[in-house]
């Protein structure tokens, strides 16, 4: 029998129970029926009352101090988990629990559906079929077509419940369509009656950056709670200080790490209830293996792209589809499960071992930002400074130089062209001096024409010179046109 086959003979059932009470009791019956219609009015006129649903959201940091100046770095006051609804904002999804066992999860992200919930089986990337226990199950997916986006008040179903279920359906379908219209009218989900049911609620630790009076940015850690898991993007800054080179030399690195939730079942429920802090280890253990093999100068300074070899080799370990191989390849070998003291191999350059890599908990690292790399000790900055400005003095030296050479071989060449001239022509080398000295100003982009180059001297130029400038490219000219005419 199908599910509204089983809903329809469960509500006829209820309505000739209803009806053979009211002809047994119409008092009572009349009563019963008075209260069940006048909550069920109100019920549904309190979404129009103001602040009504406001004040049933959860707010983890409820209990946050409110006169702590700044930014509140240390989580000195315990979580709220009361709370009868929540905004399931795109982007963010909830996982509800019953005493805390894992019920279901939600979620309002468009184009996203979790995998379990696709029907048509050729829409699966692998074809299967998932149950609600498993973690595949609530993996994130792109919604095929075909298929509808999660609603994160689904209409309630015999599949995920137990097999009584159908005798209090109509029961049930009733309380759906209440959620239901809470949910158009304020965008509020509901998710439980606290302490029994409601989001997980779990300590979260981030580095938040603040800008200092100087201009200069800086991390500052901050502990806090949460009861969400973002399916979105989201940026974690990491800070690590004091990574060891090839050369001894510690340095601080500042990254940023682009990531986003693809299985919030895994990233609740496969680690200690802190997952920021296995996050931001595989991205502090890959940088450190990455710097320890290298030199200062490779580290540092962006020479032959080494700092994106730094930013590839952390997003190494956040690789979706590479952590998938390494399963598969695990099943292969027998070897999915650790063995007893093995550790990630987060020292490697390209990660193997399933375990090693973020998605192992749930998290994809998209990309990976280089905010800073620079030295712990100022010293050495500013030594490393002395030393790329003794480079720049050299380079300059050498242009300098071949500057001179330039000059040289002009002259020379000018010499050479006229070595008849200086035989015949009295003062002919003063005058080449000074032809050599227009030709370079017109190498260098200036008109020979329109400016005297003496040679160098602060004295004024001579009317004579010019003329005798003048008369010896007259006889260039001439000689050109006759040289011509006798060897036509």
């Amino acid at each position: 029998m199908s599910t509204i086959a089983s809903v329809a003979v469960a509500t006829v059932g209820w309505a000739i129970l209803i009806w053979m009470i009211a002809l047994a009791a119409p008092l009572v019956a009349a009563i019963v029926g008075a209260l069940v219609t006048g909550f069920t009015i109100l019920f549904f006129l309190l979404p129009f009352v103001p602040t009504a649903i406001g004040l049933g959201i959860q707010k983890p940091d409820r209990y946050r101090p409110k006169n702590a100046p700044g930014i509140t770095t240390t989580r000195e006051y315990p979580p709220s988990k009361f709370g009868f609804f929540i905004y399931p904002h795109p982007g963010r999804v909830f996982v509800i629990e019953r005493g805390g066992r894992f019920v279901r999860a939600m979620m309002s992200y468009p184009h996203r559906m979790f995998r379990g919930e696709i029907r048509n089986p050729d829409n699966d990337p692998d074809g299967q079929r998932f149950l609600p226990n498993e973690p595949e199950y609530w993996e994130i997916v792109k919604t095929p077509d075909g298929e509808h986006d999660t609603h994160p008040l689904p209409f309630p179903s015999p599949e995920n419940r137990p097999w009584f279920w159908i005798f209090y359906s109509p029961l049930s379908i009733l309380f759906w369509i209440w959620k239901r219209f809470v949910f158009k009218v304020t965008g509020a989900a509901f998710t439980g009656i606290p302490p029994f049911q409601g989001p997980r609620v779990y300590p979260m630790e981030r580095n938040e950056e603040i800008t200092l009076e100087s201009g200069e940015t800086e991390l500052v850690r901050v502990e806090d709670y949460s009861n969400h898991y973002r399916v979105a993007h989201f940026q974690y800054p990491v800070k690590i200080a004091n990574v060891d080179t090839y050369d001894k030399i510690p340095v601080r690195v500042m990254l940023n790490l682009v990531a986003h939730v693809y299985n919030p079942f895994m990233t609740a429920y496969e680690t200690d209830d802190d997952w920021t802090t296995r996050f931001s280890n595989l991205a502090k253990d890959a940088t450190t293996g990455f710097a320890r093999s290298r030199p200062l100068t490779e580290v540092w300074t962006a020479a032959k792209g080494k700092t994106r070899e730094l930013a590839k080799r952390v997003r190494a370990f956040g690789l979706l589809d590479t952590y998938k191989e390494a399963l598969r390849q695990e099943v292969r070998n027998g070897t999915s499960e650790a063995e007893p003291g093995e550790t990630p191999d987060t020292d490697a350059e390209n990660p193997t071992r399933s375990q090693s890599f973020t998605c192992a908990f749930g998290i994809v690292i998209d990309n990976v930002n280089i905010l800073d790399i620079s030295p712990m000790d100022p010293k050495d900055t500013e030594k490393l400074g002395d030393v790329a400005r003794a480079q720049v003095r050299m380079e300059a030296a050498q242009l300098d130089a071949k500057g001179a050479v330039a000059i040289t071989e002009e002259t020379a060449r000018i010499i050479k062209e006229n070595e008849n001239m200086l035989r015949d022509i009295p003062h002919a080398a003063q005058i080449l001096g000074m032809e050599t000295s227009v030709r370079i100003a017109q190498a260098a982009g200036t008109e020979g024409n329109l400016v005297y180059i003496t040679g160098g001297t602060s004295q004024a130029s001579d009317p004579n010179q010019a003329l005798a400038l003048q008369e010896l490219r007259r006889l260039r000219r001439q000689n050109k046109r006759l040289t011509k005419e006798s060897e036509g």
